[in-house]
């Protein structure tokens, strides 16, 4: 990954040091991570690509870094002066927040075209991901909401290809290999809840 991507999000105005340094963990730890998890190198690319230019990707980025870092190294005391939060799940609740206000507005100012419905795809795959590192909330909550999520990415990449077949390692293909691997670790993981 270029350097210059490491710069873009933590310059962008108004970006506070905690979200430059929970950006940078997510381009050094977690993105990798998907590409290992999908088993498919372009995904680290990818999910940076478009959380430098797509806000609702950024702020899911920033909530699954924060949760991924409390869950390899717990932070006891926690307090974020930007947003008033006084705990890791209530910093990753507010940047989750963010990511669907964000998307919702994007949906709002958009024609859902092939660009549209996949950054929604990829919206969906990592409000699903937030969901199952958010270990404070019952389970019967968290699956309801991965369900939700995993439902409607289904339903949208299904309506794609109805339209058209993705092309070998477009971003459709991509997300299409994602989310099969996600229904799979849904059903193994939840004793099949999907």
């Amino acid at each position: 990954m270029p350097g210059s991507l490491r710069h873009i999000a933590s310059s962008s105005k108004g970006t506070s040091r905690l979200e430059s340094v929970q950006f940078e963990f997510f381009r050094l730890v977690c993105a990798p991570e998907y590409a290992v998890l999908f088993e498919m190198a372009s995904w680290e690319s990818l999910v940076l690509r478009y959380a430098i230019v797509e806000p609702c990707i950024y702020h899911s980025a920033l909530a699954i870094s924060a949760l991924t870092w409390n869950h390899y190294s717990p932070i006891p005391h926690w307090y974020d002066p930007d947003t008033d939060a006084k705990s890791v799940a209530e910093y990753a609740t507010i940047q989750y927040n963010l990511a669907i206000c964000r998307l919702n507005a994007r949906l709002d100012s958009s024609m859902l075209d092939r660009d549209m419905t996949n950054l929604t795809i990829l919206s969906a795959l990592l409000f699903i991901n937030i969901e199952f590192l958010r270990r404070e909330r019952a389970s019967s909550f968290r699956e309801s909401f991965i369900l939700t999520h995993l439902h409607g990415a289904t339903r949208l990449l299904r309506d794609l290809q109805f339209r058209t077949r993705p092309e070998p390692g477009s971003v459709s293909q991509c997300l299409e290999i994602g989310l099969s691997h996600i229904e799979r670790q849904a059903e193994q993981l939840e004793g099949g809840m999907v």
